[in-house]
């Protein structure tokens, strides 16, 4: 019974010692992966005379960006992510369900109202081109980021309080 359980033992050793990995340097494992936040101030534009914007418009964002590198370096790279932002808009434009639709119009000087709302929530993937000068062990460097954001509305919804 102890040779079986001394035959075993070894096996296993063996196994765990092999299923070991050879660490990877410090080069090779360098990325930039990045989680991002942000807060924007909507302002509409090439609006109608009688439209307003009313209080404070804001927007959220969040989400993931995924580095991946271009050269051996590593300081050239591409960045693809997905996120989620959510926007409002306070002003006088109305939306209201109809059975043809969404319809817009603008609210009536003479409605007595507190707020109008339009707000919008995305599903945004970051599309980023990166050059930094930095290395897996120096991490006082420069950075050049530039890209856009391809957004999806995944849903809507307009509240007006009286």
């Amino acid at each position: 019974m102890l040779r079986i359980v001394q035959f075993f033992f070894l096996i296993l050793v063996t196994v765990a010692v092999s299923a070991q990995e050879t660490p990877l340097p410090d080069s090779e494992k360098y990325l930039e992966d990045q989680f991002y936040i942000g807060l924007t101030y909507n302002l509409l534009l090439n609006k109608p005379p009688s439209v307003t914007q009313q209080n404070l418009s804001y927007g959220l964002q969040t989400g993931f960006i995924k580095d991946i590198p271009l050269n051996a370096e590593r300081n050239f790279a591409v960045g693809i992510g997905l996120g989620y932002a959510f926007n409002s808009y306070y002003s006088n434009i109305l939306a209201t369900e109809t059975a043809e639709g969404i319809t817009y119009s603008v609210i009536d000087e003479d409605f007595s109202y507190k707020r109008n709302k339009i707000e919008t929530h995305l599903v945004e993937m970051p599309i980023e081109i990166r050059w930094r000068n930095s290395t897996a062990t120096e991490h006082r460097f420069w950075r050049i980021y530039t890209g856009f954001k391809l957004g999806y509305i995944v849903g809507t919804r307009s509240k007006l309080v009286t």
